[in-house]
């Protein structure tokens, strides 16, 4: 609304998000002031970029969805999942269907992974996971077993290791958290 030529704080403010804590008064006085011309000149461009980009992103998300239909290997739908919610960063398709299709199983039913670290674990590691004799040595080649560094009943380290594995960060940071019982 700025960038079209609204310059009234009152409403302005009734466009404010229901999370904001500050009241619309608030708001509406935090808006006063200049609107100096090269300020909404690098809004408007700011903004016309981030359009450009969301339009590269979907278009990256329609690349991701067809090659991954291409490499399907299994035919279904995951299982109704209920405790996932959509966040910011998901794909613009049902990326958890897809990557039911081309393992077999719905790896985002597992606490802590979602569609996104599922699909970086996937794009690493394969789909054939034999490599790794048992959970434990996946568990370790990505790097999330603690350490064991004990000399005399003293704890050296006990942090996991660096090891290079980029897959490694996403259980770390990428899905959801486990949730608390």
């Amino acid at each position: 609304m700025i960038i079209s030529g609204e310059r009234d704080g009152a409403a302005l403010a009734k466009l404010r998000h229901c999370r904001v804590h500050a009241s619309e008064d608030e708001i509406a006085k935090a808006l006063e002031g200049n609107w100096r011309e090269e300020h909404l000149f690098a809004l408007k461009q700011s903004v016309a970029l981030y359009d450009a980009y969301a339009v590269q992103v979907v278009e990256c998300d329609r690349q991701l969805e067809s090659m991954l239909a291409k490499l399907a290997q299994h035919e279904g739908e995951p299982g109704d999942n209920k405790r996932r919610s959509k966040s910011k960063n998901t794909p613009h398709f049902d990326m958890r269907t897809q990557l039911f299709r081309l393992c077999g199983v719905d790896l985002t039913r597992i606490e802590g992974i979602d569609v996104t670290t599922a699909f970086k674990v996937l794009a690493e590691v394969g789909t054939d996971f034999s490599k790794f004799k048992t959970a434990k040595h996946f568990a370790s080649w990505l790097g999330l077993c603690p350490g064991t560094k004990i000399s005399g009943d003293k704890v050296l380290s006990g942090g996991a290791e660096a090891n290079g594995q980029s897959s490694g960060s996403g259980p770390q940071n990428g899905g959801h958290e486990p949730s608390e019982k």
